[in-house]
């Protein structure tokens, strides 16, 4: 079989936007080998509850995963149709009062994990499980608004106020606390770059971008930080892991390289205007960055240098959208059957 490149028009990406309102929703678009955003049929799903924040999507591309701030800590499941981008609901979890904020998928496929900012904890939940039940709840420090997986699914590490805490992973998925690592200032984002060695923590306080290693037993050793001016929201790693991109509520998507042993430089520019962003997502095949301010979602082409350049903005009038993913896999040609296959 032949795998088709990201670059080629047969390589499916898809863009899922989930709207923060009263009645909550997800919005469903393709991406074009351009970065053009076509809304999907239908363009949107309901998600019959109130107030989408954050969303994610399994390695497999078959699971697709809503937080929600409505009472019990809901977490929506969907399943979807990869040739078509389509929504299916599957679970709403639960594990009473709360909110659900930031949810991350175990990179080896057995579960999923969501905070809850109000009840300051970390669920885990059995991707397998249709009956939408925790594993396990323990506690985190206040404010746990950001999480990230590593490869080895071993461990787990949510940001809060003081800073990284981080959660063995069981055999079960049952989580535990195994220490904290403190930073000046509330964590808004975490991201671990594509080989797994390397956590980076978005922080108010100074503020800054903390780059961490991520050892064998799970522990962060401090590689200096990088002060940012004023705090940034959201921050992803191109899957080569040469650049990283920040944005600022100020007003900016801010550019870095990524030094062999993690560090950040800002490129020439810096930085690139954009009004008042909160979220972003990377284009798995790393041709594009896609960021929201609530009412329009930006896509921007990425340079060999990590430059970004705007490509096409799509405006969601009345919406307040909250958490992008963006979704992509190839398809493959069979040449002994003629046809097209993922």
């Amino acid at each position: 079989m032949l795998l088709f490149t990201p670059t080629d028009p047969r390589y499916k990406r898809f863009l899922f936007a989930a709207h923060f309102g009263g009645t909550s929703s997800i919005l469903l678009f393709r991406v074009s080998s351009t970065g053009t955003l076509t809304p999907l049929n239908p363009p949107s799903f309901s998600t019959n509850l109130i107030q989408s924040r954050n969303i994610a999507v399994d390695p497999l591309l078959q699971n697709v995963f809503v937080t929600t701030d409505q009472g019990g800590s809901n977490t929506q499941r969907y399943t979807m149709d990869r040739s078509a981008g389509v929504l299916t609901q599957s679970t709403i979890t639960g594990q009473g009062g709360g909110s659900s904020f930031a949810v991350v998928v175990d990179p080896q496929q057995r579960y999923f994990y969501a905070t809850d900012t109000s009840g300051n904890r970390v669920i885990s939940y059995a991707i397998t499980n249709a009956s939408g039940t925790g594993i396990s709840s323990p506690a985190t420090g206040a404010n746990p608004a950001a999480i990230a997986a590593e490869n080895s699914g071993r461990f787990v590490y949510v940001g809060t106020n003081a800073g990284v805490d981080r959660f063995s992973v069981s055999a079960n998925g049952t989580l535990a606390n195994v220490g904290t690592t403190g930073l000046a200032g509330a964590v808004s984002s975490l991201v671990v770059n594509p080989s797994g060695t390397v956590l980076y923590a978005v922080h108010a306080g100074t503020p800054t971008i903390a780059p961490f290693t991520i050892n064998s037993d799970g522990t962060l050793t401090a590689l200096g930080t990088t002060a940012i001016g004023t705090a940034g929201n959201y921050a992803v790693v191109t899957p080569d892991g040469r650049f990283l991109y920040c944005v600022r509520t100020a007003g900016d998507i801010l550019m870095f390289s990524i030094a062999s042993n993690g560090t950040l430089s800002a490129l020439s520019p810096s930085s690139i205007a954009v009004s008042s962003p909160v979220a972003m997502a990377m284009d798995p095949g790393g041709s594009f960055v896609h960021v929201t301010n609530a009412t329009n979602i930006f896509t921007y082409s990425i340079g060999s240098d990590g430059g970004l350049t705007l490509v096409s903005q799509s405006v969601q009038s009345g919406m307040n959208l909250m958490g992008l993913t963006a979704p992509a896999f190839p398809e493959y040609f069979d040449p002994f059957t003629g046809k097209m296959v993922n």
